[in-house]
Formats: structure tokens, sequence, C-alpha cells
């Protein structure tokens, strides 16, 4: 799973808490000055106790994600909570998370240290073969493989 992606979608877990933090607040003062309007209460009662529980599932959100970046069998957990996180509202962490539980850490690219040059003379030649690169590119590139002879 790409990390940069997952970072991004942290981040957004996080800031979704901060955006909760403040009614579970009202909810701890209302609470400690005894207000008697039970209507009001009850109201916000319930909202906060939403709030509370998007604010919950938000931390654990961070925390998830948080671990998939170093267990690479976490794909579907990922996919799950960038769906929660587009759900919640929060699209681009949503977005991230998703993108990150399809794809991979790193892009599959041949890696040049273990070819040797004829193999590289070969796939150079595909290349040009198949119209890929210009005359030009296709000598200025067997000069530099036939240099590090």
């Amino acid at each position: 799973m790409n990390k940069n992606y997952l970072t991004v979608a942290m981040v957004f877990a996080i800031l979704g808490l901060v955006g909760y933090l403040p009614y579970a607040l009202m909810f701890l003062i209302v609470g400690l000055l005894g207000i008697e309007d039970v209507d009001f209460f009850m109201n916000m009662s319930v909202f906060v106790i939403v709030a509370g529980g998007l604010s919950a599932a938000n931390i654990i959100a961070f925390i998830r994600l948080n671990k998939a970046k170093t267990n690479p069998k976490m794909r579907k957990e990922v996919l799950g909570w960038g769906i929660y996180l587009l759900i919640g509202g929060y699209l681009v962490g949503g977005i991230m998370g998703i993108i990150a539980a399809n794809s991979n850490e790193e892009p599959e690219f041949t890696n040049r240290t273990n070819l040797t040059v004829e193999e590289k003379l070969m796939k150079l030649s595909n290349l040009y073969d198949k119209g890929l690169i210009t005359q030009d590119e296709y000598k200025l590139r067997r000069k530099r493989i036939v240099e590090e002879i």
C-alpha cells in the first residue's frame, strides 16, 4: 500500500476528530452547568452522542490506518476505513484511503542494475522497433549503455 496516501487519509481522520471535539466539550459543559431545560439538554445530548461516536470512529480509523503502513495484509480494512471517511464527509481522505488500499507501495519498474548490457540493448532495440523512441534517442541511449562496459 502507498504510505503517502495512507498518511493523507490519516490526516483527514484527525481533522474529523478535531471537528467533532467542540460538540463533545459542549455536552460536558452543559452537563457540568446543570442546565435545567430538559428539552434542550435531550436534543443536544443525542447530537453530541453521535458526534462522540464519530470522534471515536475517527480515532480508531487513525490508529488502524497507521498500523496498515507496516502491514500490507490490511488492504481490505484500509478500504473499509476509506469508505467510512468518504461517507463521513471527508471526501479527500476517503479517496486517498481507497487509493492506498488499491495501490502498490512502489511502481513495478524493472531494476536497471540487474539487467546485463545485452538485455539493456535488446530492450532499447525493442523500443526503437516499436516506434516508441526516435533514432536520435536510440543512438544516444545505446551510446550510454555501451559506455557502461
